[in-house]
């Protein structure tokens, strides 16, 4: 019995020792994908998350099984992965030179975005880490 908590218990304290954080990202709790058979059968349901690689995964699942994969990475934020390259970097707390079209997103921050540019400028300007929630406006929650 002791023998297989040991075997059990000390390749998880092993492998968070050696995991870590990623690359400037939040750390986060795969264990409990650490002790289900490979390869990892994940839900299909989207929470996305992006990782501290730029990629966006479907849910905590698909991230944690990258990790799991031996990918030095981690979370980087809640919300899909902004990709910001083709956009102006303002210097200045200004939107830059972004496109006049109104397609919304909202932020991991709750605000609404008119265009991802602006997002990508805000991002710029203040260092923060937000990610796109879902397209759209932001909605309100009502309380009641």
């Amino acid at each position: 019995m002791k023998m297989t908590i040991i075997s059990v218990i000390l390749p998880l304290a092993i492998s968070c020792f050696f995991l870590g954080t990623g690359s400037s990202g939040k750390k986060i709790d795969c264990s409990e994908y650490q002790i289900k058979k490979h390869p990892i059968v994940c839900p299909k349901y989207y929470f996305p998350l992006c990782g501290t690689d730029g990629v966006t995964y479907g849910n905590e699942c698909f991230l944690c099984a990258k990790i799991l994969e031996g990918a030095k990475i981690d979370l980087a934020h809640k919300g899909e992965c902004v990709d910001c390259s083709q956009y102006p970097q303002p210097q200045k707390k200004t939107p830059g030179d972004c496109p006049n079209a109104y397609i919304p997103v909202c932020g991991t921050d709750n605000k609404t975005y008119p265009h991802v540019c602006i997002l990508c400028a805000k991002i710029s300007t203040t260092g923060k880490q937000i990610g796109i929630l879902h397209k759209g406006e932001c909605t309100k929650q009502k309380n009641g």
